[in-house]
């Protein structure tokens, strides 16, 4: 994956949306891990806007499940930010440099969105899978929706948080033979 050339960003500064279905697990444990990492990683300078969204709009205004909350906390403490569920929009395409969705499921809505609202692919930002970046190879977060306890919300833990470092990496790899 490269930066995207057409980003509405400055070539040094990314924004990043993470995607799942309806933005309360997944999508905000993405967002709360890149955010977390960000600051740890000394990374400000090169990710600026990291957000989060459902491919439904369900639990509009929602904060994330308790569970999700629950397992950010035990890893990062009190002081993590996370936005209020929300659906995706046609504007996150202009606003974003990369669209991570959570799975296949996930990818193809939003590649859907695209085509229906007639964003050129190479006009937009960078649409992945959050895997990707996974040095484990798993490509998709599995949703913990239904689990029974916090066990699904320590796995996607565990695997945005491995996910976003290499993330960061190649990002500072790719921007610095740019500068």
């Amino acid at each position: 994956m490269t930066h995207p050339s057409n980003s509405s960003s400055s070539t040094t500064s990314l924004s990043v949306l993470f995607v799942c279905l309806g933005n309360i697990c997944r999508s905000p444990m993405g967002e709360i891990v890149l955010n977390h990492l960000i600051q740890t990683k000394n990374a400000s300078s090169l990710i600026s806007r990291v957000d989060s969204c459902g491919t439904i709009d369900y639990h509009a205004g929602d904060d994330p499940d308790p569970r999700c909350l629950h397992t950010a906390i035990k890893h990062m403490g009190n002081d993590i930010g996370y936005s209020k569920s929300r659906k995706i929009r046609k504007s996150d395409f202009s606003e974003f440099d990369y669209i991570l969705c959570c799975d296949q499921s996930n990818l193809q809505d939003v590649k859907d969105l695209r085509k229906r609202w007639k964003i050129q692919e190479q006009n937009g930002p960078i649409v992945a899978l959050v895997g990707e970046w996974d040095p484990q190879g798993e490509k998709e977060m599995r949703d913990p929706y239904y689990d029974r306890g916090s066990n699904g919300f320590e796995d996607n833990y565990h695997h945005v948080t491995r996910t976003m470092e290499a993330f960061i990496e190649e990002c500072r790899q790719e921007l610095g033979k740019r500068e």
